[in-house]
């Protein structure tokens, strides 16, 4: 189901009451959240933002957001019940790993730890949560905001999963496939034949022996810098052949990184000695990692070659063998591969937009980690996300613009795969036929 998040908040006849102080706008640390929450209707200034919220309230706040139906009574809940109420409407998958920072509060709540991982709560302070204090209404709303920022017209319920998308590696990360995916005409994506993962130079020797006994790979196409194929060579492998496909625009990169290394000397920074937070901000703040990245690789004359080298190679893969498509972490560069490749076979953008995401589910824990080392190096929560693309999460903005991009430039993906990728009418039918199956009665 997809939301749409505007005319749901519109239709809302229940409203939370909440007020924000006189005089208090962009004071209070809820503020953000208490003025995205009135400017849609889910909210109304008639009490105290400190009271504690009721399960009636936060239930019709979630109606504005799902459509679902209203429940819950006017008792009060404390913090972990909000939680729970929250995962369970709006987490499409629990995390399989139970992990969250807080001391105070049972180490195998599943709630809580997607909350966490999902950037939905930050703590009271230090490595506290106080599951049992009572949830104030400002609680309850910036939760609610935080979700929303990361999942816009993201839909909650969805059968691709972890389980279902991985291809079972245990040294390369955010390994999965395309296979099992269902188009608009009804296909299938075949199974086993269009890989995406991180590096590969991670995989065990288990790894590499899977890749090539049980997928019958053919090739690794590599979407990396070549300093990045330096410090971690693509594997050897018999009979598999490796393709370099780098997808940066290394005069654009280099640019922008010169403007960073001048910032931070005007700062006093030695870029060689500084920390690993400094370094991200850097890049983050110079515009090396943006929320504009992924039009960048389409955009560029480097990412337009090498993506249509990549469905050439899609083309010519021999019946029964499989193509790995990577780049380092395998999220942006492979992501917007998978895009274009979804696109060319008939996707919907729900479907797209999932297979993005699923990158959170398998990072989660990972993201948990740098969400915390981020939010103790004294980053405000709200810029948190803006710092995280650079690490091992993604952010739904970044393809939300990339599929924004090509709507205004090419009338849509499929425009961009003909006029740039030389994907014809022919070549997209030769595609679909070759990758897509009709699911068994």
């Amino acid at each position: 189901m997809k939301r749409k998040l505007i005319a749901l908040l519109l239709a809302l006849t229940l409203c939370l009451p909440l007020t924000v102080p006189a005089g208090a706008a962009g004071e209070k640390w809820y503020s953000g959240a208490v003025q995205w929450a009135q400017e849609r209707g889910m909210i109304t200034a008639e009490a105290d933002a400190d009271e504690a919220v009721t399960a009636e309230e936060l239930s019709a706040m979630l109606s504005a957001l799902t459509g679902g139906e209203k429940t819950g009574d006017s008792g009060a809940l404390t913090r972990i019940e909000a939680v729970r109420m929250l995962s369970e409407a709006l987490s499409a998958q629990l995390p399989t790993v139970t992990w969250h920072p807080f001391t105070d509060s049972d180490a195998s709540e599943t709630a809580l730890s997607w909350a966490w991982m999902d950037g939905v709560v930050l703590g009271v302070g230090g490595s506290a949560f106080a599951p049992e204090a009572p949830c104030t209404r400002a609680q309850a709303v910036t939760m609610l905001w935080r979700w929303a920022q990361r999942h816009p017209d993201y839909a909650l319920s969805s059968v691709y999963t972890i389980d279902s998308q991985s291809i079972g590696l245990a040294g390369i990360g955010n390994a999965r496939e395309l296979g099992g995916y269902v188009m608009q005409d009804g296909r299938t994506v075949k199974r086993g034949v269009l890989l995406r993962t991180a590096k590969p130079a991670d995989g065990t020797g288990e790894d590499l022996k899977k890749l090539t006994e049980v997928y019958h790979l053919a090739e690794f196409a590599d979407f990396r810098m070549e300093s990045e194929v330096t410090q971690a060579p693509e594997p050897e492998l018999e009979g598999v052949v490796n393709r370099w496909l780098p997808i940066m625009d290394m005069e654009l990169l280099a640019h922008r990184s010169a403007d960073m290394m001048k910032s931070l000397q005007e700062k006093g920074v030695d870029y060689a000695a500084a920390d690993s937070v400094t370094k991200l901000l850097a890049a983050v703040d110079s515009g090396i990692v943006s929320e504009n990245m992924y039009v960048e690789f389409l955009a560029g004359k480097t990412g337009k070659e090498n993506y249509r080298k990549l469905f050439e190679d899609l083309l010519a893969l021999p019946e029964g063998q499989s193509l790995l498509f990577h780049c380092t972490q395998g999220k942006d560069r492979t992501g917007v591969a998978s895009m274009l490749i979804l696109s060319a076979l008939g996707a919907d953008e729900e479907t797209i937009m999932r297979d993005y995401l699923l990158t959170n589910d398998f990072n989660s824990r990972r993201i948990a980690g740098e969400r915390k080392m981020l939010s103790e190096s004294g980053i405000p929560a709200e810029k948190l996300d803006r710092y995280l693309i650079a690490m091992d999460g993604v952010n739904p903005v970044l393809m939300k613009n990339a599929l924004r991009w090509l709507e205004e430039n090419y009338g849509g993906a499929e425009g961009y795969l003909t006029q740039e990728l030389g994907l014809d009418e022919a070549r997209i039918t030769l595609l679909r036929d070759k990758f897509l199956e009709t699911p068994a009665a």
